[in-house]
């Protein structure tokens, strides 16, 4: 657990999580991905790499997601279309 004052607080952010419990449609176009990790956050933000390691799956964003935390759900989007997801483990991959 993290906490603080500061909204703005850089370490509130990061472009890589863990996710476990995930699935993902392979038949997806994962050069046109975004990625949500709360109904709160402040948009989706673009997806630079998606890849399976160690049973896990690791998402980079190409920008920062905003106070996201263990246990919550990360979503994968191609446009409007849900194509992944799984719950967070690791942040800051």
């Amino acid at each position: 657990m993290y906490l603080t004052e500061d909204p703005q607080d850089p370490q509130l952010s990061t472009c890589g999580v863990r996710l476990e419990s995930w699935w993902f449609d392979n038949g997806s176009d994962k050069s046109n991905l975004t990625a949500q990790s709360r109904y709160q956050q402040r948009g989706r933000v673009g997806v630079g790499e998606v890849v399976e390691s160690n049973g896990s799956l690791i998402v980079k964003t190409a920008e920062p997601l905003w106070a996201v935390a263990s246990g919550q759900s990360l979503v994968l989007y191609d446009g409007d279309k849900v194509v992944g997801g799984g719950i967070v483990t690791t942040i800051d991959i």
